[in-house]
């Protein structure tokens, strides 16, 4: 989780205590933000978003987590170093 920008502890509240919500393939997904108050790679971001996309299993198994940085609540920065492509959609 350290490479996805995300502690355990983030990831745990997220699950419990986030927004929830259906996505692909039968699995959910869990939001929540948190204060960050700092700079990441040169930008100052107020707060991180954490998303734990997950399968329920004898309780929740997270199997990816995001971590997304917000600027003044506008999408900044994202805290993987690959850049993103959108995956076309499954019929």
């Amino acid at each position: 989780m350290r490479e996805r920008g995300a502690t355990e502890e983030e990831v745990r509240a997220t699950v419990e205590f986030g927004e929830r919500f259906p996505v692909r393939f039968g699995r959910t997904a869990f939001r929540r933000n948190f204060p960050f108050e700092s700079e990441w790679r040169g930008r100052f971001c107020r707060s991180k978003q954490v998303e734990a996309i997950a399968v329920e299993e004898d309780g929740w198994l997270v199997i990816t987590v995001l971590a997304l940085l917000l600027k003044g609540g506008r999408h900044e920065t994202d805290l993987r170093s690959t850049p993103q492509r959108r995956l076309p959609e499954v019929p």
